[in-house]
């Protein structure tokens, strides 16, 4: 990927990938999170839920600039400014405070994270040459080179349930790449056939991304292995690329004349497109959970935004920061304690600097079917009889359809409580 000035590392789907350009002090420090660092907005969500939303600049008034790329479960990676370089940074959050860590190896002269697990970051580290597809676990001197022995360049994009997804350049073609947690573990994804290819995200054994033909970029997926590659790329699309999944959800982009159109894919292939026309391009960047998260663009500006399935569900998150903010991007999203979380980068104009941002909201609980604030057999009652009427708020998987399989939902969800 060329590096743009964008706001994310992979400018937020706005640009075809061409050809790879994979072309100090180290600290950790916590900063509590007090009730006046928390702005709320009392915004309308009218899908995909009514809530108010919460959120936070989790870059420290010292910092320079910093973004997030990815992340869940309260941890988060991505990069920031160190003097003159760029560092790759870790995230971990808690109820009262952050913890920020600088995760540039000594002797680097450019890094960034890009995504995390539980226990692991990846991205890319420069010492003056090309990039080289890095590992960390939580400190700047656990690094670990995950470039492949025959690669002159790699990038890792992602990493999920024991494998890592990105690219590798060998014998000068960019092509997608797996591993499974060191550098020897590195096989090829490419297709045969194709001039290039990444994977962006991975997810049990599917990996998720894009490849090459005849010029043309196409969406696509894999299970593990070169040969079962399937293009997702859609009949009139110019362009198409895959970077997230969520279950057998695939979310990115397909690209209309010049304009990219946000979407997402259903395990059969079929594409839903969320684009909204009042904007020039959009582009899922994650998922979690049902919730899509990504951008709209208005020429240069762009704008974080939350889908849940549909074009019409878009909600602003922009609208949430406040007139100083003049540009935003959500690239992280995920449920925890019943509490729909999203993380992203705005452009704070009066502070001339991107700030790593994070957004929150309660989630209502699906059990307490009559809203009453707890979850009783009044709940299971009340759906009884909306199930026996047949009436729309009984689709509980939200399937379009009442059936056996709302029954057995219901019935989880209620076992489970909130």
């Amino acid at each position: 990927m060329h590096e743009h000035a964008c706001v994310i590392d992979r400018c937020i789907g706005d640009y075809l990938y061409t050809e790879p350009e994979l072309s100090k002090v180290n600290t950790s420090f916590a900063h509590p999170i007090t009730a006046a660092a928390i702005l709320t907005t009392f915004g309308a969500l009218a899908a995909p839920a009514q809530a108010d939303w919460f959120k936070i600049s989790l870059s420290p008034s010292f910092q320079g600039y910093s973004y997030v790329s990815g992340g869940n479960s309260m941890k988060l990676t991505g990069r920031i400014q160190a003097g003159a370089f760029e560092h790759a940074a870790y995230w971990h959050m808690t109820s009262s405070s952050f913890q920020l860590t600088d995760l540039a190896p000594p002797g680097s002269s450019f890094s960034a994270a890009h995504d995390n697990d539980s226990t692991m970051q990846v991205g890319r580290v420069t010492f003056g040459g090309p990039s080289q597809a890095a590992m960390w676990t939580g400190t700047a001197a656990s690094y670990v080179s995950m470039n492949p022995a025959s690669a002159t360049a790699s990038e890792i994009f992602a990493t999920r349930d024991g494998l890592q997804a990105g690219s590798a350049t060998v014998s000068s073609v960019t092509q997608a790449s797996l591993w499974s947690g060191t550098a020897a573990s590195w096989q090829s994804l490419h297709p045969a056939g194709a001039g290039a290819s990444v994977a962006y995200a991975t997810q049990g054994i599917t990996q998720v991304g894009i490849a090459t033909f005849a010029g043309v970029q196409h969406a696509g997926k894999w299970s593990s292995s070169p040969a079962s590659w399937q293009s997702l790329h859609p009949s009139g699309a110019t362009a198409s690329q895959a970077q997230a999944i969520d279950g057998t959800t695939i979310g990115g982009w397909a690209r209309y004349g010049s304009n990219n159109n946000a979407a997402i894919w259903d395990s059969s292939g079929n594409m839903t497109n969320l684009h909204d026309p009042a904007f020039t391009s959009s582009s899922v960047e994650d998922m979690s959970g049902g919730y899509q998260v990504g951008i709209v663009r208005n020429g240069s500006l762009t704008y974080a935004s939350i889908w849940k399935g549909t074009a019409a569900s878009r909600f602003d998150l922009h609208s949430t920061l406040g007139s100083a903010f003049t540009q935003s991007a959500a690239s992280a999203v995920w449920i925890e304690d019943n509490t729909l979380y999203v993380a992203g980068s705005a452009y704070n104009q009066s502070q001339s600097r991107y700030v790593a941002m994070m957004w929150w909201m309660p989630l209502p609980c699906p059990s307490d079917f009559d809203g009453s604030g707890f979850v009783d057999i009044e709940d299971y009652t009340a759906f009884v009889a909306a199930f026996e009427a047949g009436t729309d708020d009984a689709d509980f998987d939200e399937s379009g359809f009442v059936d056996i399989d709302d029954f057995t939902s219901f019935v989880a969800a209620f076992e489970s409580g909130c």
